[in-house]
């Protein structure tokens, strides 16, 4: 079993051109890339659960995140 995918791989799964994947990467839409040398290689298991998420777009994601931190350090206050 695979635990990394090229671009041309993560082109194939997603279904759309690999110029598109390095769009998507380079605007933040994907999870982040691993560098081997100077080849982007994805964790499968991180290009899966972002398609079951919807594609969201991750910098959304990261923002929901601190967002959702900030919430609960407020509400951690409003318990002292």
């Amino acid at each position: 079993m695979k635990l990394l995918w090229n671009l041309k791989e993560v082109a194939t799964a997603l279904g759309v051109s690999i110029r598109l994947v390095q769009h998507w990467s380079a605007i933040g839409r994907l999870p982040d890339c691993i560098r081997l040398g100077r080849s982007p290689r994805w964790r499968v298991s991180e290009i899966e659960q972002w398609v079951a998420d919807g594609c969201p777009t991750c910098t959304d994601t990261q923002e929901d995140a601190t967002q959702e931190s900030a919430d609960d350090d407020d509400s951690e206050a409003d318990n002292v």
